[in-house]
């Protein structure tokens, strides 16, 4: 009995057509063709045609062995200004005047060297942070006791408290000082 209820609850999800809108719908992404609105055929076939382009372009950068990560992340940087220069040519035509520098379209209060202050001092925040997971992981896989391990733990932590604290103090007199 078991069996021919299971047999039929099988089939019967076997035989349901595949209801998913996952796979039936474009992703909408501001790169997207679909996205663009009313575009006459030329400019979306335009757009089909860039948007296959570069994503091979991207996927070749991607699959790239001998760049390093940041080196890939530069030249996927450039190539997508590259693109969004053609895409905008498609859409406004060569006269428009349209053409945005990526640091004025998405603007920030703080100058290239405020900018550069802040990123420093949150890297060495997650420095802070990556040394006191492995000082902790050193300290777990020694040999003390469970007394002197609890206190060394408790003084690690903190002494990471405290150089936290005190970067983010730094951080945040960088963003008082520029604002």
């Amino acid at each position: 009995m078991r069996r021919l209820i299971f047999t039929a609850f099988t089939a019967l999800f076997i035989a349901l057509p595949n209801t998913s809108k996952a796979l039936t719908h474009p992703i909408q992404s501001k790169d997207n063709v679909e996205s663009y609105g009313d575009l006459t055929r030329s400019q979306r076939e335009k757009l089909r045609s860039i948007n296959i382009k570069y994503g091979k372009k991207f996927k070749a950068i991607g699959q790239d062995r001998s760049l390093s990560g940041r080196e890939k992340g530069l030249q996927k940087r450039a190539l997508a200004e590259e693109k969004r220069a053609e895409i905008r040519k498609v859409k406004y035509g060569d006269s428009s005047n349209k053409d945005y520098d990526n640091r004025e379209y998405y603007s920030s209060k703080y100058t290239e060297k405020e900018e550069r202050a802040i990123r420093k001092i949150e890297a060495n925040i997650d420095r802070l942070e990556g040394r006191y997971k492995l000082d902790k992981a050193d300290l777990k896989d020694s040999e003390l006791s469970y007394e002197e391990y609890k206190q060394k733990k408790e003084v690690l932590k903190k002494e990471y408290k405290r150089k936290k604290e005190l970067l983010k103090q730094e951080k945040d007199k960088v963003k008082r000082q520029f604002d």
